[in-house]
């Protein structure tokens, strides 16, 4: 983004976690959680300021084994978009368990993970070169 026209009123009122990655100019592509759902959005720069979003869709997560009530993500600690905005990682927790989920921005579910350890997970950050996940914890 060019100097004057940094990201300032990006319509993300009521998301609780936002992550982007700038596909051109004045396009990126966003992924937000609001408190139950993980969403993908486009979000389209219309003047030196001011960018508007539109919702693409939601991702609906597999159930954690032994789960019975709705498929929600409901207690997201990061997001993170990589892999040129094709990959999105949410790192998230049911209980005392935590979990990093992967996906294809295709909508295909690549896969989950449960973290070992018990410190509450906080924060996540991808790099793809070198290729690495760091996860922050509290403790």
């Amino acid at each position: 983004l060019e100097q004057d026209s940094e990201p300032q009123n990006m319509p993300i009122t009521g998301w609780k976690k936002v992550t982007g990655y700038l596909l051109e100019k004045k396009l990126m592509k966003l992924a937000g959680w609001d408190g139950s759902e993980v969403f993908i959005s486009l979000a389209e720069q219309v003047n030196n300021t001011a960018w508007t979003a539109t919702r693409s869709f939601a991702l609906n997560p597999p159930s954690y084994p032994g789960q019975l009530q709705k498929r929600a993500y409901t207690d997201v600690k990061g997001l993170q978009i990589g892999a040129a905005g094709r990959l999105l990682l949410v790192l998230h927790s049911c209980g005392k368990r935590q979990f990093l989920d992967a996906w294809d921005l295709a909508q295909h579910f690549l896969g989950r993970w449960q973290l070992s350890g018990e410190d509450e997970a906080t924060a996540l950050c991808f790099s793809e070169e070198p290729a690495a996940i760091l996860v922050s914890r509290r403790g």
